[in-house]
C-alpha cells in the first residue's frame, strides 16, 4: 500500500475522533465555573482525569499491544461517548469527577494504541522513513478539526451550555462505528490465547518495556522533558478560559481564541520542521521548544492590554506545536515496535502524573495568590528545570 493512502486513512480517524474533543475546546472549564466550582475545584476535576490515566496507561497500553490497536481505539471511542453525555447531563462536582475518570479511561485506550497502529502499518507496507513530515501533517488534521469544532461549540454554548458535550457524544460514537468496519490492522499478528496465557503476556510485555525504560538514555529525556512540560502546562491549560472570558464574555469569543490557539499549534508545527534540521538533534530542539514555552507563558501575564496579552498567549501554543511533532518523531523512532504501543502508554502516563500534580500546585496558587502568580511560577520553572533536564542527561 502507497504511504500516501495509509496516512490518508490515519488522518481522517484522527479528524473525526479529534471532532469529539473539539466541541468543548473553548468553554470546557468556564463549564465547570457556571455550576459554583472555584479555581481549585476546577483543577481537582480535572486531578480525576490524570490519576486514572496514570493508573490505566500500562494496562490499556498492555491490551492494545496483546489484543489490537483496533479494538482499543474502538474501546477509547465509545467509552468516550458515555463519558460526554454524563459530563452533559451533570451539575456538581462529583457528577463532572465521575465523567473525567470514565473519560480517562477511554483516553487511556485510544493514548499509544491509535499512533502505534498507524506506526505499524507504514513499517508493515515497508515505510520505514523519519516520520517528521508525517507527524506534522497529523498535527493540522487534529488542530484542524479541534478549531473548526472549537467555534462551533462556543456558539452552542451560548444558546445551550450542556450542547458541545453533546454534539460531542455523537462524533465520538459515529467514529466509533465508522472504525468498527472501516479499520483495517495488517501488521497486527492474531494468536490464540487463554485469559491465563494473555495475562502471562501482559505481564513479560510490561517487564520488557519496564527494562528498555532503564537503559535507554533518549527514552529517559524524553520521559523527564514531558514530565516538566506537562506539570507546568496546568496553569494555562485550565485558566485561560478565566483570563478571557472577564475581556469576551460570550462563549463564541473563546471558541474563536481556541481556534487560534490551533492555528498557532499547526505553525508551530511547520516551524519545528525548520528547528530540527537547523540543530540537528532532537534534544535541544524539545529543549529550545519548551523554553520558548516557558518565556511566553510569563509574558502572558505580563500586561493587562488584551490584544498583547491573546499576542503572548498565541506565541506559547506556537511553542507547544513546536514540542509536539519532534518530541512523537523522537520518540517513535527511539522505540522497539513490538512493545510500541505500551512504551508509548508509559510515556503518556508518566506526563500526565506530572500533570495531576501540576493542576493541584497551580489552582492552589491562583486560588491563594492569583492566577498571574501562577503562570509565572509555571513559566519559571519550565524554564530552569529543561535547562537542567538537557545538561544533566546531554548524550555524549
Amino acid at each position: 500500500m502507497k504511504k500516501r493512502n495509509i496516512v490518508l486513512v490515519y488522518v481522517s480517524f484522527l479528524f473525526l475522533f479529534r471532532m469529539g474533543l473539539g466541541f468543548i475546546g473553548g468553554t470546557y472549564s468556564n463549564y465547570l465555573r457556571s455550576f459554583g466550582l472555584d479555581e481549585l475545584q476546577v483543577n481537582l476535576v480535572n486531578v480525576a482525569f490524570f490519576i486514572t490515566i496514570f493508573l490505566f496507561e500500562i494496562p490499556t497500553g498492555i491490551f492494545a499491544d496483546v489484543f489490537g490497536r483496533k479494538k482499543s481505539f474502538v474501546m477509547a471511542c465509545f467509552i468516550f461517548t458515555i463519558s460526554n453525555l454524563i459530563y452533559a447531563t451533570s451539575h456538581s462536582f462529583w457528577g463532572f469527577v465521575t465523567a473525567e475518570i470514565i473519560g480517562a479511561i477511554a483516553a487511556t485506550f485510544s493514548s499509544g494504541a491509535f499512533q502505534a497502529w498507524f506506526v505499524d502499518r507504514l513499517k508493515h507496507y515497508g515505510h520505514n522513513e523519519k516520520l517528521n513530515d508525517v507527524l506534522v501533517i497529523e498535527q493540522w488534521a487534529s488542530c484542524g478539526a479541534g478549531a473548526l469544532c472549537a467555534v462551533a461549540g462556543g456558539a452552542m454554548a451560548d444558546y445551550y451550555l450542556p450542547l458541545p458535550w453533546i454534539a460531542g457524544s455523537v462524533a465520538f460514537f459515529m467514529t466509533g462505528i465508522i472504525a468498527v468496519f472501516a479499520m483495517r490492522e495488517e501488521a497486527f499478528v492474531k494468536t490464540s490465547h487463554s485469559w491465563r496465557s494473555a495475562l502471562v503476556k501482559m505481564k513479560d510485555t510490561a517487564v520488557m518495556s519496564y527494562r528498555f525504560a532503564r537503559k535507554d538514555k533518549a527514552f529517559k529525556f524524553i520521559l523527564l522533558a514531558g514530565m516538566v512540560l506537562a506539570f507546568s502546562l496546568m496553569a494555562p491549560n485550565m485558566e485561560w478560559q478565566t483570563i478571557f472570558h472577564f475581556k469576551t464574555p460570550k462563549n463564541l469569543y473563546n471558541g474563536l481564541i481556541m481556534a487560534g490557539v490551533l492555528a498557532f499549534i499547526m505553525l508551530g508545527g511547520i516551524a519545528s520542521k525548520w528547528l530540527v534540521k537547523k540543530v540537528t538533534n532532537e534534544q535541544v530542539a524539545i529543549t529550545i521548544s519548551q523554553i520558548v514555552i516557558g518565556i511566553f507563558i510569563i509574558l502572558s501575564v505580563s500586561s493587562g492590554y488584551v490584544p498583547v496579552v491573546i499576542g503572548f498567549f498565541l506565541a506559547h501554543e506556537a511553542g507547544r506545536g513546536m514540542y509536539g511533532p519532534i518530541k512523537n518523531a523522537y520518540l517513535n523512532d527511539t522505540i522497539p515496535g513490538a512493545e510500541r504501543a505500551t512504551l508509548l502508554s508509559v510515556e503518556s502516563m508518566t506526563s500526565n502524573l506530572s500533570g495531576a500534580l501540576g493542576l493541584v500546585t497551580s489552582g492552589a496558587i491562583a486560588k491563594y495568590f492569583g492566577i498571574p502568580a501562577a503562570w509565572i511560577v509555571s513559566g519559571g520553572l519550565l524554564i530552569v528545570l529543561t535547562i537542567i533536564l538537557n545538561r544533566v542527561t546531554r548524550q555524549k
